[in-house]
């Protein structure tokens, strides 16, 4: 079976990105690289945080402009760190045929590491953004 790929961008809001360790420039990459998927007939699709901390509607739980969802792409509401968990999102994947998640966001230890080990035991290929994920605070970190 061929792959099919999608990427998830995680938790990209406005209050999450204000915290992160080189907040814009994870944001200009991840931008990059929600285009070149775009380009490629690859389908993005944003998970939003929503809880206590990220209610719906206000201008923290936004997500930032420059990776806002386009018309049609598939949007994901969370209330864990796992994005597939009481979500729709492994039912979306396989309406879209997808065999591979590439998983980015916010934040690496957490809701990234999180959702790529859950798309492992749900039978996906994965693979982290190659321009890596910020961390809470701290340096970058490259990889899951």
């Amino acid at each position: 079976m061929p792959t099919r790929s999608a990427l998830l961008v995680i938790d990209m809001q406005n209050a999450t990105v204000a915290m992160a360790h080189r907040g814009a420039e994870t944001v200009a990459a991840i931008a990059g690289l929600s285009e070149r998927a775009r380009a490629a007939g690859v389908p993005v699709v944003t998970v939003r945080r929503r809880d206590e901390g990220m209610v719906f509607g206000t201008e923290g739980w936004q997500v930032v402009p420059e990776l806002a969802p386009r018309a049609g792409e598939p949007v994901v509401d969370k209330t864990t760190p796992d994005s597939f968990l009481e979500t729709g999102l492994d039912a979306l994947l396989k309406d879209l045929a997808v065999t591979e998640v590439i998983v980015t966001g916010f934040a690496t230890e957490i809701c990234v590491d999180t959702t790529a080990r859950q798309a492992l035991s749900r039978g996906y290929a994965w693979s982290s953004s190659p321009t890596g994920t910020p961390p809470r605070s701290g340096a970058p970190r490259t990889a899951i």
